[in-house]
């Protein structure tokens, strides 16, 4: 474990699964985050046997001179998985001049840039311009989620409040949106008849087979719990138990709520 966390921390990694794939000379050709299905993990790894889509091939095709939006716009995102938010935020600079940017790649740099200045500068005005004058920018989840972090990180309630109130309306057909807003709101022991509303919303836009099911009827619980409705939140939480009834935390929940 500890050797894990040590190359871990060498390879700059910020999220788990990593996998990082190295040439004989231990010089990077690629890396990928998360669960991948087994048919787009193995178009992954042919691309990393063909030298296709990768960090190497972006790398060297920039340096030999080809430098399309398209190259830049995707050896900018292996920088960011790479941890080397600096080179990202210079060659989404560089993106912004050139004269075959996309309506996409243009929201990656500006969308990036604005991030930067969070992480780095401490100043989340580049996200707020960025979202006043592109209110449609196909990034506003990220923009959004991005900034309730950096307001619940300094403490300013009231500013992540007034945001989630301005936007929430755009996302309810988005269930995973949904369940953050609701559960952030029993964190918060604040509009929680509004929460109560939008996580029912949530259970009826997905079925029992899916895996956040389970998750979206615990945060029902807490808000009901939340509400003094301790029965009712036994009775939700008890049909997240039908569904994963060795779930330790469900069964920990279940005992909070009988407690009261």
């Amino acid at each position: 474990m500890d050797s894990g966390s040590k190359l871990f921390n060498e390879y700059k990694g910020f999220a788990f699964p990593l996998i990082i794939f190295l040439n004989n000379e231990n010089i990077e050709i690629d890396r990928f985050y998360g669960y991948s299905p087994p048919e787009e993990f193995l178009i992954k790894l042919n691309n990393i046997i063909n030298n296709e889509h990768t960090y190497k091939n972006y790398f060297t095709e920039y340096t030999n001179g080809n430098k399309s939006a398209e190259v830049l716009n995707a050896l900018a995102s292996k920088y960011v998985d790479r941890g080397e938010d600096s080179l990202a935020l210079s060659i989404y600079t560089e993106l912004l001049f050139k004269s075959d940017l996309s309506l996409q790649h243009f929201h990656n740099a500006k969308f990036f840039i604005a991030k930067f200045d969070i992480n780095y500068n401490d100043s989340h005005i580049g996200l707020l311009n960025y979202l006043k004058k592109y209110p449609n920018t196909p990034l506003l989840q990220e923009s959004i989620y991005e900034l309730s972090f950096y307001y619940k990180s300094n403490d300013q309630i009231e500013l992540e409040l007034l945001l989630y109130e301005k936007y929430i309306n755009n996302f309810l057909t988005d269930y995973n949106f949904l369940n953050s807003y609701c559960w952030r709101m029993t964190e918060l022991n604040n509009n929680l008849d509004d929460a109560l509303i939008k996580i029912n919303l949530a259970l009826t836009l997905l079925n029992e087979q899916n895996n956040t099911y389970a998750n979206i009827l615990d945060t029902k619980a807490e808000i009901l719990w939340k509400l003094n409705r301790h029965k009712e939140a036994v009775n939700i939480i008890n049909l997240a138990l039908e569904i994963e009834p060795t779930n330790n935390y469900f069964n920990a929940q279940k005992e909070k709520f009988l407690d009261n």
